[in-house]
């Protein structure tokens, strides 16, 4: 959509970007185990796509291949009793305004 010269990132290039950042691979993302990279990737897809574009934790569980409360974890930063603290300058507001200014 065009607005004013502004066109909002594609949530596929939110997700390559968020691969980029952790060195996944989507596949790793979806099926691979639980570790700190992949939580971390999967978290600031599930910010990105619930904040700047209204996804339903249903819709990015299935792009992710989790069940919905997982993705409502992901999502308020906890996972298994853990609080998921993404690296210093990489929230999803980071992300994002990466994704922008590269378009």
């Amino acid at each position: 959509m065009y607005n004013s010269g502004y066109m909002k990132p594609t949530a596929e290039q939110v997700i390559k970007l968020a691969c980029k950042r952790t060195g996944l691979t989507l596949g790793q993302i979806q099926h691979g185990k639980r570790n700190k990279a992949a939580i971390y990737a999967a978290t600031i897809i599930v910010r990105v796509l619930t904040d700047k574009y209204g996804w339903s934790s249903g819709r990015i569980g299935k792009l992710l291949n989790r069940d919905h409360s997982t993705i409502l974890d992901y999502y308020h930063g906890n996972l298994n009793g853990k609080f998921i603290t993404p690296p210093a300058g990489n929230t999803a507001d980071d992300l994002i305004n990466e994704v922008e200014s590269k378009l």
